[in-house]
Formats: structure tokens, sequence, C-alpha cells
């Protein structure tokens, strides 16, 4: 049984992630994060932003960043972000949508959590390397 629980207020998602780093810890599971820009599907006259061949300069990829254009898009995309834990059967998902005018005091609040869910974490052990002179 899938607990979905579908696109969540900024300050209820902080509070969730921040329950689900605590029960990740706790349980020892994996807690997963994904941020992508938030581009409303437009049915009718369709996204710019989905089609990077004829419209590069919506495009947020590498090979678009080496494309030189003199119609650059300043459009300010508001940022999508999930986060989940669990396995298929008992995952647990939460995703918010965060304005740009938002995200400077969203992404302090949140990169604390982060940091604060991240207490379990054990550093690697780096191997020594053999230099042969």
């Amino acid at each position: 049984m899938m607990a979905s629980k579908g696109v969540v207020s900024p300050n209820e998602f902080l509070t969730k992630a921040e329950e689900l780093f605590k029960s990740a810890n706790e349980k020892k599971v994996k807690v997963h994060l994904t941020v992508k820009r938030y581009v409303k599907e437009d049915p009718v006259e369709g996204n710019l932003e989905r089609d990077a061949t004829k419209h590069p300069n919506y495009d947020i990829s590498k090979l678009a960043r080496t494309l030189e254009s003199e119609d650059s898009s300043d459009k300010s995309y508001p940022l999508v972000l999930r986060i989940w834990c669990g396995s298929n059967a008992k995952k647990t998902k939460y995703s918010t949508i965060v304005e740009t005018e938002e995200i400077d005091k969203f992404w302090q609040e949140y990169s604390s959590v982060v940091k604060r869910g991240m207490n379990g974490l054990i550093k690697k052990k780096k191997k020594k390397k053999n230099t042969s002179s």
C-alpha cells in the first residue's frame, strides 16, 4: 500500500520531510530527494519548454548552454521538490511547488531540515593510494 500524499504546501512539506528523515534514520532506509523546475502543462497551445529541438532557448540541458542565441528566455519557473522513502509496496511520497518569490526563504529552511536529517550518515574511509616512484 503506497502512501502517496500528492502536492502539499511548502511548510507542510518541510514538516513531512523532517518526519521522513527521522523514521528513515531509525529504520536505516534511503530517502530520495529531487528538485526540478515546474512547467505547467498547457494542452491547448503546448509548451515551448517541452520541445527543446525547435526551441533550444527554453531547454536547460548541457547542449542548450553551448548554443548562442539572441532571443533567450528570461522566464522564471517555480520549483517542484519531491521526497520519498521506502520500497515499492510501502513507499511514502510528498511533493511541493515553491514559487520563485519564495525560493530563497524556503531553501534556507529546506537545507537546514536536510542537514539535520543526515545526522546518521557515516563518513566513508578513503583508500590510501600507493604511489610508486
